[in-house]
């Protein structure tokens, strides 16, 4: 469970699921259903500095590109040109 809040908090608040000890994959909901995240590489490395607030606008990387959309931006998720929380 430990897993899963760090996972939400780093991700923006998104649901987050964690149904195995594996933090390899990381899975969120998103409009179609499930979408989750593999790494080979070993964990799947959270307190990166893509999750991190960079610069002085109270955002890191993963303000705009969400695990929901496959880490992209999309105009239905985007931030971009949204005050800062």
């Amino acid at each position: 469970m430990v897993w899963a809040a760090v996972t939400t908090a780093a991700i923006g608040g998104r649901t987050a699921r964690a149904d195995s000890d594996d933090r390899r994959m990381v899975t969120v909901e998103n409009a179609a259903g499930l979408m989750g995240t593999f790494s080979t590489a070993g964990d799947i490395d959270l307190p990166n500095p893509f999750f991190q607030d960079l610069g002085t606008n109270g955002r890191g990387c993963v303000t705009c590109h969400q695990p929901g959309d496959a880490w992209t931006i999309t105009t239905a998720s985007s931030a971009i040109g949204k005050p800062a929380i």
